[in-house]
């Protein structure tokens, strides 16, 4: 009976080993994140964020995309941010895959206005789960280009990819 199990539990790693757990080149990506930021001030709402990434693999390494990132107060203000982001992984052969990355987006609704452009960067990591689904946790910082600061709160970033090949 030892044995069996041992064999199972062998059968099990090989079957769910990191070759079968990492993106290529040429697969897409559809990421959905989300994240609930609690104020700590009266200087500071409470707010909820929803992200989508759409994205390509140039390299096995290197991803580049369009992200669209939504802003929910709770007093009920709505808007968000758009625009075109870069990423790369530090490792193709794992099922855990850290990344950075950067983006640029413009603004719109009740947050931003259509002139608002903030550069970001980020950092993560991705569990995969399958070959084509990982779990992503990440933080953004943002830098606001016409006020040239940095903006006042970290983004942390929960959520769920899934990749497809060409």
């Amino acid at each position: 009976m030892r044995k069996l199990v041992l064999i199972a539990l062998v059968v099990f790693f090989v079957l769910t080993s990191p070759l079968f757990a990492q993106q290529k080149k040429g697969d897409s990506e559809l990421q959905l994140q989300g994240s609930l930021t609690i104020g700590m001030s009266n200087d500071f709402p409470d707010f909820g964020l929803v992200n989508v990434r759409f994205g390509r693999f140039l390299t096995d390494r290197q991803e580049v995309g369009g992200t669209l990132l939504g802003v929910f107060s709770g007093d009920g203000d709505i808007g968000g941010m758009g625009g075109p982001f870069w990423r790369f992984n530090f490792t193709t052969n794992s099922k855990t895959v850290p990344y950075v990355g950067a983006a640029v987006q413009g603004g719109f609704g009740d947050f931003y206005s259509d002139s608002d452009v903030l550069a970001t960067l980020e950092g993560g990591v991705r569990w995969f789960l399958q070959r084509n689904m990982a779990f992503t946790v990440g933080a953004q910082m943002d830098y606001d280009v016409d006020e040239s600061e940095f903006v006042d709160y970290l983004g942390v970033l929960f959520g769920f990819s899934y990749f497809w090949e060409k």
